[in-house]
């Protein structure tokens, strides 16, 4: 909930003034690619029906929440929290008080009734299982409302119900609107005529049909009915009872919005059109007049209004907000309050509030609060004529701050319905901080330019696609003076991004590409689904049609003219472009000698599924281009603290991947390595992790005092975990002599920072261990309370249980409590582990070496066989094999699977040089029927050691001890 702290930045503006601009004035630092790369943590802002409340969703740290801001005094009345774990899907207004949500909950969808009283959201969970069509804002208390038939989900009936009595899922007494439709996809209303619109797909015949009815009368009539065909027709409302309007480019190059008559099925005349974009979008108002069209234009979208008042309104806004797209996202029911909404190559998004009485704008929230002062690099429209004379639109974007006079071509995906746009863009952002130069061209076949211009981009693979962006980089160049020049981009793009730079060797010191298309036939036949004549003609549409001199324009048949480094990053599960494309390529250019590097992905298709991939690949690619163009690195004293983080940053990102992201091949010694890097520009992380190989001896030699040099650096950078760790360390004596006020210190300060299940449930250790003044019972239980990890979420939870029982065996262990104090802990352990019997013993003992054994007879478990008995043991560096215990659990009586038990478990090590070190302690719990284990994996053995085993119950009794010679 960060942004919610800067929620009253309240700036206002009149908007008689031609120009008023908010921008930071801080001198531009490299961009924190986990700031950027990342879901914004504001939006969904909603306008109240009576202008006096404006709801947002924002994403914090610990957890989800839909907020309630007062438009009166710019407060926020209300947080509800809804789970880190949770996602708004969508919500609605559907009166002054009343808000309908859809959330993703335990991986389903949920739908809650948002009720406001006394400024505060309570949510009620709704019963009935359905969608919302329409609020019908004539009818304050009610709704209309799809419900799902019970054994046809997909299909539903229409009913018009009071708000509470769906939540109820009520509909004794609703109003059910006859119709004779089946296998309605989708439903809509149109309040304007007073109309059911209904949608359906013939998955066979693969029609879409639109259809309506007059409300409460079940004629229904077709709109019209679409097949496969080569133009675009999308419903744009009615303009009169038996014509409706339609964006089409039928019969006309351009998208277009025309008349379309519902008896004859046949198109009218042109109400508008541009004479040189595409229509995306119209309204209509109740009398059937047009209330304005959109399209897109110098990469930004406008809005033409053919109201005078609200056309002179808009222009006003984009006076005020110049190079940038202005939104009406709400308006309230007297019209004079307007939410906007404000999105620019140098604006990451912002709402804002006008009030008409006052003539005034302003500022209510951000969409990401950690780039709210940060300075962005403004991009230029370039005009470009291409070598047939066509004209083509590319944006420029040049970096503020550091300047490495590199110019980075990046065309786009596609290649054809795709195009550039002007609105903020995380990744031209993420490298003009670094230097760079960015260069995006909107060549033939990219959309919103009309048919004509779409179409000849069909079939141009390295051809006149090229020839265009080589047009534009050679205005880009004349313009502009640039030592250094690289191709990158994903998709269309990496194929793109080569074939320049083999068409163009003297102009290309670099290369990036990513899920890239590197040989044309294989898209044709790389496997038996790929190879029909539907697929065929489908390719056909994009890359022309299938031609053996497709080995003309691959890279994979011209990788010898290839004379630059490339980097080639790929999904090893891509679909669209195959990996094979990849494989191949950089198969032929490793044969060669030729400089590639590769980065490829597992669990990823044909993009990143999460922002981490994201980061990870402009890290390597932001790498790439400092090592191949050999430039230098931002020096630290030029950098300011968030300068340096997001430098830092990208190593440690790439560190965290050979470390122990699952899409990366795991490398630890580069992992070390880029760590080394990051620390070396302040990395708090990065520090501690150094110290945790340390500790560890991975990598490097195990030197404790090495180590708690790491972490103390780590610290003073404020991280967390590493007070943590120190704190830790001072408890139990590891290193240092035990000492309880530093260990206080350490953990207090690491709990301060980040209040989580680890860092809570050490401090909670503490208090229940430690002497006076540091005794506490009462803080103790509190901070291993599950109730606050049950709020936040599923994963919260578990790991603060995990956490309690490494807390509760030291506490059973070690903690010197008297009876009563420690009944309060023992009641605390039973509740969480809903433990029936305490006393336990443990029988049937089995010491030494397991190797864990897959059974092949079905219906008989697998199990972990011995393969050495007793406690001198050598190491194995199988992954499968463990050390220890497997037992079997008596308890009084009879056993029984309802008598839930809980035993402490705690490992040691002692070294020979008479170290001894704590590694690991656990509640093992459930019933006592079975065996139970208490094994430990090889993986942690370094060196000849003891390794001490205890179990304890939860009366305190030490039930088993011993101890485990490893040699290596």
């Amino acid at each position: 909930m960060g942004m919610v702290k800067n929620i009253m930045d309240k700036i206002g503006i009149f908007l008689f003034s031609l120009l008023i601009v908010w921008s930071s004035t801080s001198v531009s630092q490299p961009l924190e690619s986990s700031k950027i790369f990342v879901t914004p943590d504001s939006s969904m802002f909603r306008l109240s029906p009576d202008g006096k409340f404006v709801t947002t969703y924002s994403r914090g740290k610990n957890n989800h929440y839909i907020n309630l801001i007062s438009l009166e005094t710019n407060e926020m009345l209300y947080s509800s929290a809804i789970g880190n774990d949770n996602r708004l899907l969508s919500y609605n207004w559907l009166n002054a008080t009343q808000l309908y949500m859809k959330v993703r909950y335990k991986n389903r969808n949920v739908y809650l009734l948002g009720e406001i009283e006394n400024n505060v959201i309570k949510l009620v969970h709704i019963k009935a299982y359905g969608y919302l069509v329409h609020t019908l804002p004539e009818q304050p208390n009610k709704v209309m409302f799809a419900k799902s038939k019970r054994r046809l989900w997909q299909y539903h009936d229409l009913f018009i119900i009071d708000i509470n009595a769906l939540a109820e899922d009520d509909f004794s007494n609703a109003h059910e609107i006859d119709h004779s439709l089946s296998e309605v996809n989708e439903y809509f209303f149109d309040d304007e005529f007073n109309r059911i619109i209904a949608r359906k797909y013939d998955e066979e015949e693969e029609t879409t049909t639109l259809l309506y009815a007059v409300l409460d009368e079940d004629d229904w009539q077709t709109i019209f009915k679409l097949d496969d065909v080569d133009y675009e027709f999308k419903y744009a409302g009615f303009i009169s009872d038996q014509v409706v309007g339609v964006l089409t480019n039928k019969d006309t190059d351009k998208m277009v919005l025309r008349e379309f008559d519902i008896k004859t099925q046949t198109l009218g005349k042109i109400i508008y059109q541009h004479p040189k974009y595409d229509l995306y979008s119209a309204s209509f108002l109740e009398n059937g007049q047009l209330e304005f069209v959109s399209y897109y234009q110098h990469g930004l979208a406008q809005i033409l209004y053919f109201d005078k008042g609200k056309a002179r309104y808009l222009e006003r806004l984009r006076n005020t907000f110049e190079n940038k797209e202005v939104y009406v996202i709400g308006r309230s029911d007297d019209k004079n309050i307007d939410l906007l909404y404000v999105n620019g190559s140098t604006e990451p998004g912002e709402y804002l509030v006008y009030r008409k009485k006052s003539d005034q704008i302003s500022r209510l929230s951000v969409s990401y609060s950690e780039l709210a002062d940060q300075k962005f690099a403004q991009s230029e429209l370039l005009t470009v004529t291409a070598s047939d004379g066509t004209e083509l639109e590319a944006f420029l974007t040049l970096p503020i701050g550091i300047d490495h006079k590199t110019l980075l071509v990046m065309p786009h995906g596609g290649p054809i319905s795709v195009r550039e746009s002007d609105r903020f863009n995380k990744e031209i952002q993420y490298y003009a901080s670094r230097g760079f130069s960015v260069l995006r061209v909107n060549f033939r076949g990219s959309s919103g330019f009309g048919k004509a211009f779409q179409s000849r981009g069909v079939g141009e693979f390295g051809q006149l696609i090229e020839e265009d962006i080589s047009a534009a980089v050679k205005l880009a160049r004349q313009k502009y003076s640039f030592e250094k020049m690289c191709a990158m981009g994903a998709s269309y793009g990496g194929y793109s991004s080569t074939m320049l730079a083999i068409k163009h060797p003297e102009k290309y010191q670099c290369v990036v590409g990513a899920f890239g298309v590197y040989d044309l036939p294989l898209l044709f036949n790389a496997s038996n689904l790929r190879s029909g004549k539907e697929y065929e003609k489908y390719m056909s549409k994009t890359v022309g049609a299938y031609s053996e001199k497709l080995v003309d324009v691959s890279p994979v048949y011209l990788y010898k003219k290839l004379n630059t480094p490339i980097l080639l990053i790929a999904g090893r599960d891509d679909d669209t472009a195959d990996f094979e494309h990849t494989n191949r390529f950089s198969y032929l250019l490793k044969i060669k000698k030729h400089p590639v590097k590769t980065m490829f992905y597992r669990d990823t298709g044909h993009a990143h599924r999460n922002w981490w991939g994201h980061r990870h690949e402009a890290a390597i690619t932001y790498e790439f281009l400092m090592e191949t163009l050999q430039l230098e690195l931002p020096k630290t004293e030029k950098l300011d603290d968030k300068g340096k983080l997001a430098v830092a940053d990208d190593f440690a990102i790439i560190a965290d991947g050979y470390a122990f992201d699952n899409t990366v091949d795991d490398d630890k010694n580069k992992a070390f390595e880029y760590y080394r890097k990051a620390a070396a520009y302040d990395h708090p992380r990065s520090n501690f992790n150094i110290g945790v190989y340390y500790h560890q001896g991975e990598i490097v030699d195990a030197n404790v005092a090495e180590a708690v040099k790491y972490y103390r650096k780590s610290a003073k950078l404020d991280y967390a975990s590493a007070y943590g760790r120190l704190g830790r360390m001072y408890m139990e004596g590891e290193y240092f002599q035990q000492d309880w006020d530093k260990a206080f210190e350490n953990l207090a300060k690491a709990q301060e920072l980040e209040s989580t299940p680890v860092n809570n449930i050490r401090l909670a250790r503490l208090h229940c261990m430690a002497p006076s003044p540091h005794r506490n019972i009462d803080r103790c239980l509190e901070l291993m309370n599950l109730e606050q990890y049950e709020r936040h979420s599923k994963s919260r939870l578990e790991s603060a249980k995990k956490l309690i029982g490494e807390a509760l065996t030291w506490i059973i262990a070690d903690a010197e409590l008297s009876d009563k104090e420690y009944a309060r802990i023992k009641k605390f352990a039973i509740d969480v582990y809903e433990v029936k019997e305490t006393r336990v013993t443990v029988e049937n003992r089995r010491e030494g070496h397991f190797e864990y054994v897959e059974s092949e007879i079905f219906g008989r478990k697998s199990e972990y066989q011995t393969q050495v008995k007793g406690f001198k043991i050598k190491k194995s560096e199988k992954d499968e094999e463990r050390f220890g215990l497997i037992f079997e659990v008596d308890v009084p009586g009879i056993n029984n699977r309802q008598k839930q038990v809980a035993m402490g478990v705690r490992w040691s090590v002692t070294t020979p040089d008479g170290r001894k070190k704590y590694v690991d302690s656990y509640v093992l719990y459930g019933s006592p029927d079975g065996r139970w284990n208490a094994l430990r994996g090889f993986g942690s053995v370094r060196e000849d050691a003891i390794w001490a085993l205890e179990i304890f119950d939860l009366d305190r009794n030490r039930i088993y001890q011993a101890h485990y010679e490893l040699s290596l």
